[in-house]
């Protein structure tokens, strides 16, 4: 039976041409209570339509009797396992629950016209499906088996959520209750049960994989005992500042893989303290895969971390494993502690009221450990009693040592304070730095911009600050401080009693446009106490306005010029911004980053340039630059959208003596609080001598576009002509039909940025608005 739904009338027309259309079969047409994964083929007579989506015109299918009804395929729902193959068949992968009722069922499909998808139309085979009752069940439970003799002793406790599966002439799956157990009905076979876990991975102590068969009986009994995979972690304890603590890991099963890179297949790990607080986070490159069930960790103990129990979690590409109580955090036998000041008089001795200086780096050794000064310029190491060295290292070339000695040498038997480095600054007199963060370009969306002028000289200065705003941007308002006078797009502050060393942030809000591309220009002029100019300076930034972002990202400058290699000289300074976004439901007490440094730039050049929030900076051993933001309190942006933002920015070199397109690049992790780690995109830069004068561009031919390089890894580009500047859309769809990527320009490219999309196909189509051109194709992720 077939019926029509047209929600505007007048289609006469339409509804004769399809008139032909009918449901005929369903195979196979029975199943069992609780059986999975059936695959059942629908056929008919011009009922379907195949489009870049695999499900086409499908929008619904579902059984029905007089005890309800069971979802077979919904659109809406988010339930895509349909395949249209032609006009006439499609085939839908799904579940029978454990809990539907016994009996003969309708068979019910809703499709759609895909010239008019207001049109949507219903077929019915009625009686056509039968699920019958279980022939008999299978049952039994998981639990811990504390003591690993594969049988389950009193106290020893039931696994929940283990995920239980019986596969042959049919497959079920069921999961255990909260005391571990399991019971499911199925149909006369021999069948394999196989339990596992859905997240957290276990080491099974009794087997895991049984035979069944089920002959018009039930089988009970089938206890399955389990405890943690990773059995062993030496040392177990480590000093809270303590550097390079080496320590390997084994398992009970061969769970790692020791092919390709030296962390095979491990995506991260992390110790988390026993009844809360801060983790420790540990990113893939501290693993060095031994064999298969061995490996070994490097890292870093932060000065601050929480002592305690730890309990330690490596994820891998088949689930996560952890170890319970594994590791202890004590108390460091001696701290190594001092400040970096503005030695403001010269005279080599910190003296009341010199401000500190952050981000400035100390080396201790023979521990190899970094520490750099917080925003009260202090600094601690962590150390073994013994003999030392604590010296100042310089970062940028900004600062030259005015006191002395330059290195402390000394054996300690308790905590050593005192080691303090005073600074003076190599900048010319009046010399003022400016970073300017700016917001999401985000398409209406309004945004907070940030502007921090630092005062780089041994001079106290003053002057104003101007920002001049893109003309197709709004003011919103927002100004801090609130003395800000408004002229046509510029913006000006007067800012006084600069001190050296000091800084300044002045905020603002705008309104982005819909579309195209915004540029901001900051001027800071400097005058001396009689209002002499004495220096000035200037930046800008543009952005392309997007619909579609992602809120966790990374930036570098320079981008490098060629879209594909990122062509940039040996002699700039690359300058990383991580932007991050809570994006939770609830408020994120402390956000970490951990941005491996590449090989080719040169640590010792790192320097911190600005931050959202206050933060800390360490380098472990694995060359990883730590962000902490401890006790942020980032609400989520359900609550607070602006408040929800943060960033942080620095700036390195490349190593010296460096070969020809030399490819650095870089990939954050963001943590909030104990979740797993966010990352971002990677972004890359090919180091040269001179900038290539001749970079081969593909040619745009007149009736399509370009995307290069095809298959893609991070980043691409889709070329087009649009000679008249028009308003072009691009929307990417995955093979389950869903928009992953939308973005907007009146140039001739857009800018693909990969992120987190899966390796794949997907299909793109690009549409002038104000023309009927468009353009679609595919493009492939490696």
């Amino acid at each position: 039976m077939k019926k029509l739904l047209l929600l505007l009338l007048g289609f006469v027309g339409l509804q004769l041409q399809l008139s032909a259309q009918s449901l005929t079969a369903i195979t196979p047409n029975s199943g069992t209570v609780g059986q999975n994964q059936i695959t059942t083929t629908i056929t008919g007579s011009n009922i379907f339509f195949t489009s870049i989506s695999q499900w086409g015109n499908l929008e619904n299918v579902e059984l029905r009797n007089g005890s309800g009804s069971i979802s077979v395929f919904n659109y809406m729902g988010g339930n895509w396992n349909a395949f249209v193959n032609t006009q006439d068949v499609a085939d839908v992968t799904w579940d029978i629950p454990t809990n539907a009722v016994a009996g003969v069922y309708d068979v019910c499909v809703t499709t759609l016209d895909p010239g008019m998808p207001w049109v949507y139309y219903y077929d019915t085979l009625y009686s056509a499906f039968t699920i019958n009752p279980p022939d008999g069940y299978v049952s039994g439970s998981l639990y811990y088996d504390a003591n690993a003799n594969g049988i389950r002793d009193g106290g020893e406790t039931g696994l929940s959520n283990m995920v239980v599966q019986l596969t042959g002439p049919s497959n079920y799956t069921v999961y255990t209750n909260t005391n571990g157990d399991f019971s499911f009905g199925v149909a006369n076979g021999s069948y394999t049960l196989t339990a596992g876990s859905p997240g957290r991975q276990y080491h099974f102590t009794s087997p895991s994989t049984i035979p069944v068969t089920v002959s018009n009986n039930n089988t009970s009994g089938l206890d399955i005992g389990a405890i943690d995979p990773l059995y062993a972690m030496s040392p177990r304890v480590g000093f809270r500042g303590q550097a390079n603590i080496n320590a390997t890991v084994n398992a009970y099963d061969n769970i790692f893989t020791t092919s390709g890179n030296p962390w095979g297949n491990i995506s991260y790990g992390y110790l988390t303290r026993v009844g809360g607080g801060a983790s420790l986070y540990l990113t893939n490159t501290v693993f060095n895969v031994l064999s298969q069930n061995q490996v070994q960790l490097v890292f870093n103990i932060p000065s601050g971390q929480a002592m305690g129990d730890y309990r330690l979690y490596i994820v891998i590409s088949g689930g996560q494993h952890y170890l319970d109580s594994v590791f202890t955090v004590v108390d460091a036998p001696s701290y190594l502690s001092g400040s970096i000041y503005f030695d403001a008089n010269n005279n080599g001795a910190f003296d009341v009221g010199e401000p500190p200086i952050s981000g400035q780096r100390v080396f201790a050794s023979p521990d190899s450990a970094y520490s750099f000064s917080n925003n009260a310029g202090l600094f601690s190491i962590g150390a073994v009693l013994g003999t030392h060295d604590v010296s100042w290292q310089s970062t940028n070339g900004l600062f030259y040592l005015s006191s002395s000695p330059a290195t402390y040498t000394f054996t300690n038997t308790g905590n050593q304070t005192g080691l303090d480095f005073g600074l003076r600054s190599t900048a010319a007199d009046y010399t003022t730095a400016i970073s300017f963060n700016p917001g999401i370009a985000r398409c209406s969306w309004s945004v907070v911009n940030y502007v921090t002028i630092t005062n780089r000289s041994n001079v106290v200065s003053q002057g104003t600050l101007q920002v001049i705003k893109s003309a197709n941007q709004t003011y919103t308002g927002g100004f801090s401080p609130g003395t800000a006078v408004i002229s046509g797009d510029t913006l000006t502050w007067a800012f006084s009693n600069l001190q050296p060393m000091g800084s300044q942030t002045f905020t603002y809000g705008v309104v982005q446009p819909f579309s195209g591309t915004v540029t901001t220009r900051v001027r800071v002029n400097v005058t001396d106490s009689g209002g002499t100019p004495m220096f000035s300076d200037a930046t800008s930034m543009s952005q392309t306005v997007t619909c579609s972002y992602d809120p966790n990202d990374k930036a570098v400058i320079p981008a490098g010029v060629d879209s594909v290699e990122h062509y940039t000289l040996f002699s700039d300074t690359l300058d990383y911004k991580i932007r991050f976004q809570n994006t939770g439901t609830d408020t994120a007490f402390v956000v970490i980053i951990r941005d491996t440094i590449d090989a080719g730039l040169d640590l010792t050049t790192l320097e911190l340039v600005a931050s959202s929030h206050p933060v800390e900076l360490s380098i472990d051993s694995n060359r990883a630059a730590v962000f902490t933001f401890n006790n942020i309190l980032l609400p989520d942006s359900n609550v607070d959208e602006p408040g929800s933002n943060g960033f942080v920015r620095y700036r390195i070199k490349s190593v010296q003596g460096l070969p020809e397109k030399t490819r650095v690049e870089n990939t954050a992790f963001i943590y909030f609080d104990l979740n797993a780690p966010v990352e971002t995109n990677t972004v890359w830069n090919s180091m040269v001598s001179v900038i290539p004068t001749a970079i081969e561009v593909p040619v745009v031919p007149n009736d399509r576009a370009v995307f290069f390089p095809n298959p893609m890894h991070d980043r691409a580009f889709l070329l087009f002509r649009n000679e008249g500047a028009e308003q072009v859309m691009l929307k990417v769809i995955d093979i389950h039909g869903r928009e992953v990527i939308q973005q907007m320009t009146t140039g001739d490219r857009f800018e693909l940025q990969r992120g987190k999309l899966a390796a794949g196909v997907y299909s793109y189509v690009i549409m002038w608005s104000s023309s009927d051109r468009s353009y679609s194709g595919r493009i492939v992720m490696d």
